[in-house]
């Protein structure tokens, strides 16, 4: 699989400590760019471990998409995003704070941010065109909202309440790194 420095991917998560943003910052680092390739590549692991191969290398897509993967000589797209709470990073950042407490996690609170994301991103420019160029295109959602762990999110989550989509075949939500379980849990949810 393609190589990817991960003394660069140490050096990026350092220097995003000097950032203003404090809420929900494990994967807001300085370089975009290194950042999608690092949690796409958690995915394609994430896939590996629940048996798929193949995996040959994981390269920068262009946005849309923002990882192209190579499986078996086929490629296909991951789009990543992140789900937040805006407004209390504006919050934080305004105040300068070392905290904010946003708004409860609740299952139509959580549907109604997670369907947010569904539909803007399965409605891109040229949607069309990405659909005809990869048979499988994947929607990778970050968190870190301290308030929604991978086990509280289970309990919430709902999948028969997403809408459906077109372009988007599958969908992930990857989390923060959780101590408990020594990874950054991955939970499909699409």
């Amino acid at each position: 699989m393609s190589e990817i420095d991960w003394s660069d991917v140490a050096k990026e998560m350092r220097k995003s400590l000097s950032l203003p943003r404090k809420h929900a910052s494990f994967f807001h680092w300085h370089k975009k760019d290194v950042m999608e390739l690092h949690l796409c590549s958690l995915l394609v692991g994430n896939l590996e471990k629940n048996g798929e191969s193949g995996f040959t290398k994981i390269t920068e897509g262009g946005d849309p998409p923002d990882c192209i993967v190579s499986q078996s000589s086929v490629e296909f797209a991951i789009e990543v995003t992140e789900l937040v709470v805006q407004e209390s990073i504006e919050e934080q950042v305004k105040k300068n704070l070392a905290y904010v407490f946003g708004p409860e996690w609740t299952e139509p609170f959580l549907t109604k941010k997670l369907n947010t994301i569904l539909a803007k991103k399965d409605n891109p420019k040229k949607k069309e065109k990405l659909r005809k160029k990869y048979g499988r295109y994947v929607l990778l959602i970050h968190t870190d909202e301290s308030e929604l762990d991978s086990e509280s999110f289970k309990r919430l989550f709902k999948k028969d309440k997403l809408i459906s989509t077109s372009l988007i075949d599958e969908a992930y939500v990857v989390f923060s790194y959780d101590p408990r379980l020594n990874e950054e849990p991955i939970i499909r949810i699409k």
